[in-house]
């Protein structure tokens, strides 16, 4: 899963890709095609995430690496080289350069559908009564007794639930 933090030890390859918006979606579902059968299983990667802009004439992978010469490995692999191939011709221009994360600044926090329906699954009840394995990063809690609460942030990476009982739950997106 994608994490973007300045305290990580990754490498970061953004792929900007132009191409004909006749094209945009052949090169995306290439691109996932690509990492869903080989790319992910080489070692050190992390995540890939396939971006398509609004007006149709670009592509964009913003994909993690644990190390550099986890991603040139990669680069130079024989399974990945026909997609890369395949991807280069697709588009009329490619740019590739690899970063670090040097700042990372977060707005007010909207609760995602991830954690709106982890909330609605019981992984958080609001204004309800939950009795259930909890576990949020690397904080671990047996049993959770919530009577009333309010929450105005939440982000899971996973969450595990080994039983459930809600009584009532309200979810206000406001």
């Amino acid at each position: 899963m994608t994490n973007i933090s300045t305290r990580g030890n990754v490498v970061t390859i953004i792929n900007v890709f132009t191409v004909e918006p006749a094209k945009q979606d052949a090169l995306v579902t290439l691109l996932a095609r690509a990492t869903d059968e080989t790319v992910r299983h080489m070692p050190g990667f992390i995540s890939a995430n396939i971006h398509r802009s609004v007006d149709g004439v670009r592509v964009t992978n913003y994909a993690q690496w644990r190390s550099r010469a986890d991603l040139e490995a990669m680069l130079r692999h024989p399974a990945a080289m026909p997609h890369v191939r395949e991807a280069t011709e697709l588009a009329t221009n490619v740019d590739p350069h690899v970063y670090e994360v040097a700042a990372v600044r977060g707005g007010r926090s909207i609760p995602s559908r991830m954690a709106l329906g982890a909330m609605a699954t019981g992984a958080m009840a609001i204004g309800a009564y939950a009795v259930g394995a909890l576990a949020i990063g690397r904080l671990a809690i047996a049993a959770l007794t919530l009577r009333h609460g309010r929450v105005r942030s939440l982000l899971l990476d996973e969450v595990s639930v080994a039983r459930l009982e809600v009584r009532e739950l309200v979810v206000d997106r406001a």
